[in-house]
């Protein structure tokens, strides 16, 4: 079966939307920057997580030695 474009348009030309098989590729892009942010996200907390955790590191270690 011939794939029938599905165009929208981005501001800046019609495009197809949609791939061969019917997928929603628009929903799927922004599914995938919806996990990519989630993932961001993650990443960020973890990384803030480990600040917190050298900082009290550093705290139990000056008190040691204090």
């Amino acid at each position: 079966m011939a794939h029938k474009p599905f165009l929208a348009w981005d501001g800046y030309e019609y495009r197809d939307v949609q791939d061969e098989n019917g997928i929603d590729l628009e929903l799927l892009r922004s599914n995938l920057e919806l996990s990519l942010d989630e993932r961001v996200a993650k990443h960020r907390s973890l990384a803030e997580w480990v600040i917190q955790l050298q900082n009290a590191t550093r705290t139990a270690r000056s008190a040691r030695s204090a």
